[in-house]
């Protein structure tokens, strides 16, 4: 990443934002453009703002406007900003929900901030961030809840479009696949909304997920840090 990217930090906890924000300023990466101690209030500076964030660290639970009100206001108005929940009570069998939701990471507040700016930077390339434990939960949500398609993904899919699905699994980016497959950005991008078409996914994530089902991919082969 060649430029800094913006991040927003909501937490009630006064500490924390404190802290993350001085730490991020020190590391260079990352500039605090909005730091909010309630989901109000960042929704309010939010919408005052003339930037948005890139990346939304935020937690869930506080008394004004709590996290759930602030990922559902940002799907509908601003859904390119990634979510990145840091909460004390993340559990990976909370991480289908989360990704239903539209989070893009949900991390224990525990973590260790070197550890934080090294998944931050991986949300930011690669759109969204598995732990082991969280990919092994999601294995088992898939086989009990995931309803049964009425197509087999195999017979729908053209070779080219398995390549682009496989090399996503494994978190490459529009860019690195179509140096890999030697096709356009364009190409990738136009591949990718044919497979979430066809495989009734909303998001990277969701394609991930049918991957898996379907066995279009080892799960052992999906890249996690």
């Amino acid at each position: 990443m060649t430029k800094k990217l913006n991040l927003a930090i909501v937490d009630d906890d006064h500490l924390i934002v404190q802290f993350l924000s001085d730490f991020f300023k020190s590391e260079g990466t990352f500039t605090s453009l909005i730091t909010a101690h309630s989901g109000n209030s960042f929704l309010e500076k939010l919408a005052n703002n003339n930037s948005l964030p890139d990346i939304l660290l935020l937690d869930l639970r506080m008394n004004d406007g709590n996290g759930f009100l602030v990922i559902d206001e940002l799907k509908i108005k601003f859904p390119q900003i990634k979510i990145v929940v840091l909460s004390s009570h993340a559990n990976s069998t909370f991480i289908g929900q989360m990704m239903k939701l539209g989070v893009n990471a949900m991390l224990p507040k525990q973590l260790d901030k070197e550890e934080l700016l090294v998944i931050l930077k991986e949300v930011a390339n690669k759109g969204h961030y598995f732990s082991n434990d969280q990919l092994n939960a999601l294995r088992n949500q898939i086989k009990i809840k995931t309803p049964q398609l009425t197509f087999n993904p195999k017979d729908q899919l053209t070779e080219r479009e398995i390549e682009v699905l496989e090399l996503i699994c494994q978190q490459y980016t529009a860019k690195e696949i179509a140096q890999r497959l030697f096709i356009s950005v364009k190409a990738v991008e136009t591949r990718k909304s044919n497979l979430m078409l066809k495989m009734n996914a909303k998001n990277t994530a969701g394609l991930i997920i049918m991957a898996v089902k379907h066995g279009l991919i080892d799960p052992e082969k999906i890249i996690s840090f």
